[in-house]
């Protein structure tokens, strides 16, 4: 396992290991001439190798669910492995990109490049798949996700980057403020399959459109969120998705990506199991994952913006979270 250190003069750093393509490590500068860790990571490398949770990874073939992990695609059913529950398809399947090692082909100060190749067949997909992932750090204060891949025959395509990040370390996200630029999602029914519908947020406990804390009095200490969201794109290219802040203001953050969706979720089912990068032991909703992507089952779900790749396509996907101190550039929605 390699680790693949980054670094900028203003004071962001960055650790990659080449198994999933993993963001160990991500800390940025504060004021006061310190460092503030923003996401979660095991203290032992070998934590990696039995995580569950996808901890800083990248998430394929497939990110999200496939129902029964079935789809059609070309007049031919295709079975994929089922490794939620022996019902769903979730994140690639048993091995997905999260447990292979990727081949490190550049790298310097600000970025670190890595290849990966996925068989045909694999976990059931058709198809070989070439896949590039690069992380860039760049000034002031952003890290960048850029991802392409290629295919031999026609398949199904969704990367996503899995970080849990936190903006208070060592606290609970639920206190958090969130905002998210979507005016509708996608409701699931068992299994967290979406329905096929598309509806507004207005109403519902996923209307982020103001930003609030994600523990309200209408959402209770239980309530656990996992849902993908429809963003409100406003171009082609880089668009505005979420912004999250520390309670105790100062510190915050901005997802900007070229996805159509966001799935958010608030890290309800992490548990202890090995020590954190800081040597205390992860919780529930220790983090919080931010992850742009293609919508959940939209293999099976014609009116979802489609994630097939042809052959001489190519797969791109640019995700940037950016980190600033001071006032936060909330956005008034139109209501």
């Amino acid at each position: 396992m390699t680790e693949a250190t980054l670094a900028l003069a203003s004071g962001v750093t960055a650790s990659i290991l080449d198994f999933g393509a993993i963001v160990r490590d991500l800390q940025i500068p504060d004021p006061d001439g310190g460092r503030r860790r923003v996401v979660l990571g095991y203290r032992d490398l070998a934590g990696y190798l039995t995580d569950r949770a996808y901890l800083g990874a990248i998430v394929g073939r497939y990110a999200n669910r496939i129902a029964g992990g079935r789809f059609e695609l070309g007049g031919r059913v295709h079975q994929l492995s089922r490794n939620e529950h022996n019902r769903t398809h979730l994140h690639g399947g048993i091995c997905g990109f999260n447990r292979r090692h990727w081949t490190i082909i550049g790298h310097d100060d600000a970025s670190v490049t890595m290849m990966l190749t996925s068989p045909a067949g694999e976990e059931g997909y058709p198809g070989k798949v070439e896949v590039t992932c690069t992380y860039r750090l760049a000034a002031p204060a952003t890290l960048s996700v850029e991802m392409q891949a290629t295919a031999d025959a026609s398949t199904i395509v969704n990367l996503v980057h899995h970080s849990y990040f936190n903006l208070n370390y060592g606290h609970s996200i639920r206190d958090h403020l969130l905002q998210v630029n979507a005016s509708n999602y996608t409701p699931t029914m068992q299994d967290l399959i979406p329905t096929g519908d598309i509806v507004p947020v207005r109403g519902t406990r996923y209307d982020f459109r103001v930003p609030r804390p994600l523990q309200t009095a209408s959402t209770g200490p239980d309530f656990l969120y996992d849902i993908n969201f429809a963003i409100d794109r406003s171009a082609v290219g880089l668009s505005w998705a979420a912004t999250i802040a520390a309670p105790s203001g100062g510190l915050w953050m901005q997802v900007h990506t070229t996805e159509p969706g966001l799935q958010l979720y608030d890290g309800g089912h992490l548990s202890p199991s090995r020590e954190g990068l800081d040597g205390r032991f992860h919780f529930r909703h220790a983090g919080l994952c931010l992850e742009p992507g293609r919508f959940p089952d939209a293999p099976n779900n014609a009116n979802f913006p489609s994630a097939i790749l042809d052959p001489g396509a190519v797969y791109r996907q640019r995700t940037e979270y950016r980190f600033g101190w001071g006032p936060v550039n909330w956005v008034v929605p139109d209501r």
